[in-house]
């Protein structure tokens, strides 16, 4: 298996060039190289076709004819920007590792320590990231796909996405929530809540299509927002007033 590059690594690393001849007989030249605007619209769109396709059918039966062919785009241009494959599906582990960012936001400097309220309001904002992000999204979907099935096969990106994203956003929540309910951060019961919480808002996006035809709903709309971020709110003080209630 080719070794994987970090996300430092992968960032600081540049474009692998094209010869003029490989560039003539894969339909190319050099402006469809050396654009940078367009450069920037075609690597986005190789991701988002990527996430799609690795996501639905898996990394190992995906072609990268197939991803050019959705990103509308000539097949050169994934080992032209990612060196490959592999370089591909690293670049849509960093742009979930992104969105994942924003989802979280300030939390590693965020300290609410007693302020339970502020502590609270924090992670109504994270909720609300995420339904912005991952759930209202129009690349949601092929987010939540794509993690889901790295997390299935236990890939290297998996690994990469728990170790440097997903497993310190969980840590950083954990001392908040635990600074709202008054618990220990590193117990057990806070972990397995703030996992609860972000698994509740998970099965929103997974399992969309159930909860629109159960509620009757058309589409993830505006009001649709809305009614599911109130809910989730109402359940976050639910399980922050149930830890606090506990007797000592």
């Amino acid at each position: 298996m080719p070794e994987m590059l970090s996300f430092a690594q992968f960032r600081a690393r540049k474009p692998f060039p094209l010869s003029p001849d490989l560039l003539q007989e894969r339909g190319m030249t050099d402006t469809d190289q050396g654009s940078r605007g367009g450069g920037e619209e075609t690597r986005a769109a190789l991701i988002r076709a990527a996430l799609v396709l690795f996501g639905r059918d898996g990394y190992a039966a995906t072609s990268t004819r197939a991803i050019a062919a959705l990103a509308n785009t000539n097949i050169a241009s994934i080992a032209y920007h990612f060196g490959g494959k592999q370089g591909l599906r690293m670049a849509c582990a960093e742009s979930i590792a992104t969105r994942l960012g924003h989802v979280g936001g300030a939390a590693a400097g965020f300290d609410a320590e007693g302020d339970p309220a502020r502590a609270q309001a924090f992670l109504e904002g994270v909720i609300d990231r995420f339904i912005a992000e991952i759930i209202a999204s129009h690349e949601g979907r092929s987010i939540s796909s794509f993690v889901l099935r790295e997390v299935g096969e236990h890939s290297p990106v998996f690994d990469l996405l728990l170790k440097r994203i997903i497993g310190p956003i969980h840590g950083n929540l954990c001392r908040i929530f635990a600074a709202a309910a008054g618990t220990d951060p590193d117990s057990a019961d806070t972990k397995l809540a703030v996992f609860a919480l972000a698994g509740q808002l998970l099965y929103f996006r997974i399992g969309q299509p159930i909860v629109l035809a159960r509620m009757g709903w058309d589409a993830m709309g505006d009001p649709e927002i809305r009614e599911l971020s109130r809910t989730m709110k109402i359940n976050l003080a639910a399980m922050i007033a149930a830890r606090k209630e506990r007797p000592s």
